[in-house]
């Protein structure tokens, strides 16, 4: 998944133009961003504030990736306030990543 997104980055990076491989760069995007509002969701606590679930994320993402992001960061991901930079959404992913398998083998 984190290849596909990738690939799909960089050719979004040297087309200017609303061609077919930017379209697929955004298209992979926001599926990456559904999958970490939809693992983010999932392992937030009930009555954790969204502030305090922002910061948990933040440390794990440190911890799993070894990567410094700030809470502000996840938050504007969460909430898609601005483009992150690639090495940004690579972390994130890389904790998506690993919640996802975490919680499959939970089951």
């Amino acid at each position: 998944m984190i290849q596909r997104y990738a690939i799909a980055q960089r050719l979004h990076h040297s087309s200017s133009s609303e061609s077919s491989s930017s379209q697929l760069s955004d298209s992979a995007f926001e599926e990456n961003r559904s999958r970490f509002k939809r693992v983010f969701n999932s392992n937030k606590e009930v009555g954790d504030t969204m502030d305090y679930a922002f910061e948990t994320v933040r440390r794990e993402i440190r911890e799993v990736t070894e990567e410094k992001i700030g809470k502000g960061t996840v938050k504007s991901f969460y909430y898609s306030e601005e483009d992150p930079k690639f090495n940004t959404v690579m972390s994130i992913m890389r904790w998506v990543d690993n919640k996802e398998i975490t919680n499959s083998l939970a089951e």
